[in-house]
């Protein structure tokens, strides 16, 4: 993987919920999945499964489920 690669997903990672929740982040967030290999979105994929309930009952949250 890239540096710049896991660079972006270490900064992603950590403030992905509140990103999440932003009408704008929520855009961050489905370009980043969208640039970063699927095997290598385990720790993402991880915190948006845990926290799936709340994140498909918001109206942005959903938004990065869709993705």
């Amino acid at each position: 993987m890239p540096m710049e690669e896991e660079l972006v997903k270490k900064a992603v990672t950590e403030g992905l919920l509140r990103i999440s929740y932003d009408i704008n982040g929520t855009h961050v967030i489905q370009k980043v999945l969208s640039c970063i290999k699927e095997k290598n979105r385990e720790e993402i994929n991880e915190i948006i499964l845990t926290n799936l309930e709340n994140l498909v009952t918001d109206s942005n949250g959903i938004c990065v489920v869709n993705n």
